[in-house]
């Protein structure tokens, strides 16, 4: 009985990031966290690009809606 507490015990800190094999570990969420942000801006940074040219359309389309046929006159 001892020996599956000192188990569940040893797992239930290696969950919560402290560890008493390695105190320096680090806790497998910030390490997903800080994969997950490496990946993120690598693919902000591939797609810049199209990213640009998706801002251009969307100003042009913009500008379209607001053009001079869209604004009010007065009446002659």
């Amino acid at each position: 009985m001892t020996t599956v507490c000192a188990a569940l015990e040893s797992i239930i800190a290696d969950l919560e990031g402290k560890t008493y094999d390695a105190p320096q570990a680090m806790s497998i969420g910030t390490v997903a966290c800080s994969v997950m942000c490496l990946v993120l801006a690598a693919v902000v940074i591939l797609d810049l690009g199209k990213l640009y040219a998706d801002f251009q359309i969307m100003k042009a389309n913009v500008g379209k809606l607001m053009g001079k046929h869209n604004k009010i006159e007065p009446n002659p």
